[in-house]
């Protein structure tokens, strides 16, 4: 038999130590200040020991109360998103999907209208968003990042693996008489400041036995996706994933005229909740965007299985397309 507190006393209890006061945690709650004030004290009395310490005109939470409203805080999100699953219509409810900037803008968005046209009764909310996938899983049905992830009550799985391409607007490559892969270290290199970024031109140099250039130009980016307008605009020589720019290849904004040299960039997956399996929606797109991605890139293992399963990190360790950086 669980043994269970006050049910109604640890919302209260949770939302004071999450919000760090009575009154934001009453207006959350849409209840008095006196009345959080009674849930705190409820709790107190069943367990028999002081929640909170008197500090000054504040009230701080005791390191036990911040360790099981921690506890809380993860049950509590589970019972939304349960509930909110059960509350809205299988196969017409929302599919909310989070990603990094440069991945949503480049490649999802301009692939949706298809998704659309094949499941209309699918209603997507997409949101961009860097932050650890462990902090947006509980408001996102399908996270995806560039790394294997791991979160109880959750399964990854892999969609597509990826490469790094070199690529350029077709007048720099005729401007900077680009013949073959060492020309192109005589001029302006675009470079993104990120962990999976950080001196991929050595390595892509040392990967083709290449001798670089000591007085190379670069210019540096916060976001993948800043450069790649700049390779797009011109602006020199970007080392960039092959995925995303499917589209400005097939319109000949961008070209790769050395495929040979092209390099692994970090794959593709999707965190999804286990009961997935019971959602067609977020199945369905699920299996859209590994669909999608194989069309450039191939598959990864595991990504033509029609269910859900987690993934074999061990295995995934040792493919020669893994990320660079895991985290």
């Amino acid at each position: 038999m669980r043994q269970l507190p006050p049910l109604n006393a640890i919302k209260g209890f949770e939302a004071v130590v999450r919000l760090g006061n009575h009154k934001d945690a009453a207006a959350e709650l849409g209840v008095t200040h006196g009345a959080i004030s009674r849930q705190v004290k409820v709790l107190e009395d069943y367990f028999g020991a002081k929640l909170f310490q008197q500090r000054g005109r504040n009230l701080v939470p005791t390191e036990l109360a911040r360790y099981y409203a921690a506890e809380l805080g993860a049950v509590l999100d589970r019972v939304s998103q349960a509930t909110q699953r059960v509350r809205e219509p299988a196969i017409a409810r929302k599919v909310r999907i989070t990603g990094t900037s440069s991945l949503l803008m480049h490649w999802l968005v301009p692939r949706l209208p298809g998704f659309q046209a094949a499941h209309p009764s699918v209603e997507v909310t997409i949101s961009a968003n860097r932050a650890p996938y462990a902090k947006v899983a509980a408001t996102n049905d399908i996270v995806l990042r560039r790394h294997p992830m791991r979160r109880d009550g959750f399964e990854c799985r892999p969609l597509f693996r990826d490469r790094r391409v070199l690529v350029g607007t077709p007048e720099l490559f005729r401007r900077c008489r680009v013949e073959q892969p060492s020309d192109v270290l005589d001029h302006t290199l675009l470079v993104t400041d990120g962990r999976t970024e950080a001196g991929v031109w050595d390595r892509w140099i040392t990967a083709n036995g290449l001798t670089p250039t000591p007085h190379a130009n670069r210019i540096k980016f916060d976001h993948v996706f800043v450069q790649i307008e700049a390779a797009v605009n011109g602006l020199g020589f970007a080392l960039l994933s092959e995925v995303l720019m499917e589209q400005y290849l097939e319109s000949g904004e961008l070209i790769s005229p050395f495929p040979d040299t092209a390099m692994a960039y970090p794959n593709l997956y999707a965190l999804v909740p286990e009961d997935a399996r019971s959602s067609p929606g977020i199945r369905c797109f699920v299996r859209w965007i590994a669909e999608e991605g194989r069309k450039v890139s191939g598959p990864m293992e595991g990504a033509d299985d029609d269910t859900l399963r987690p993934v074999d990190f061990d295995l995934m360790a040792d493919s020669p397309f893994q990320s660079f950086a895991l985290g």
